[in-house]
């Protein structure tokens, strides 16, 4: 919304990035799990397999209708997202049961909370984009930037930077909406495809969502495990570091980003 870039190609172009990024953390968890000798389940059966298949069927549903509905020209992203929801609603009324009309009403005033409160967020980063390209901001930074380095890989890392130390202490939400008009306009001047540049903010900001101090996710499963802050810290310090891995991989290879997107096109 802010920057105009496609919510299609945003979905496709985060495959390429999520595949890298689970592939380095299952890396890590099967190295761990052989050095700490961590028991071996059953390896499951034929019939169990197909079962969860089954199982999981109409939930997978979901993804499909909205990329789907977007890349068939069916729908517009709005739309599916509508369709979506719905179908979602349906499932979990009537297939899966794990809902009914009361808690229905309760998760459509939380949806409803929490989408007014994106609004806010879009309304004020459209004021602020306008501002800045009013008092063109963008083109000042780029200008300062490019009188710093010419180089590309410099100013993906000073990207980089800016947003996680951002991540620490700001939604990822905020982030993506303050940021995104100042980075647009620089990664446009160096040549960095704008939804290349999407996912690298998407994906530093859930980088953030568990980085310390304020890190929104450490403070859930504060709750949810009953234990200590500096505990929780401590347990996902080394899936961080495996997320920066992910990270530099994935902004410097823009292909694992890109190539789905160019192909579908």
């Amino acid at each position: 919304t802010v920057t105009g870039v496609s919510i299609g190609d945003l979905f496709i172009g985060g495959v390429g990035p999520g595949i890298v990024w689970g592939l380095v953390t299952m890396v890590y968890c099967y190295i761990y799990a052989k050095r700490s000798k961590v028991p071996v389940k059953k390896r499951a059966t034929l019939k169990e397999l197909l079962v969860a298949i089954k199982e999981a069927g109409w939930a997978l549903g979901v993804p499909v209708i909205i990329i789907g509905g977007i890349y068939g020209g069916i729908f517009t992203p709005t739309e599916s997202a509508v369709v979506a929801a719905i179908y979602a609603i349906i499932i979990s009324l009537f297939v899966y049961k794990e809902m009914d009309f009361k808690d229905l009403m309760k998760e459509s005033v939380d949806a409803a909370i929490g989408t007014a409160q994106i609004m806010v967020l879009l309304a004020a980063a459209s004021i602020f984009s306008w501002i800045l390209t009013r008092e063109q901001v963008p083109q000042a930074l780029a200008n300062t930037l490019v009188s710093i380095t010419n180089s590309r890989i410099l100013i993906l890392l000073m990207i980089n930077i800016i947003l996680l130390i951002a991540g620490m202490f700001i939604d990822a939400a905020s982030i993506q909406t303050i940021l995104s008009p100042l980075f647009l306009p620089v990664a446009l001047n160096y040549g960095i495809d704008p939804v290349h540049l999407g996912i690298i903010m998407v994906v530093n900001g859930a980088i953030g969502m568990a980085t310390p101090p304020f890190g929104l996710n450490l403070f859930v499963a504060t709750g949810l495990s009953k234990k200590p802050l500096s505990t929780i810290i401590k347990g996902v310090m080394p899936f961080i570091i495996l997320s920066l891995i992910a990270m530099a991989i994935i902004t410097y290879v823009p292909q694992i980003t890109l190539f789905l997107v160019n192909s579908m096109k």
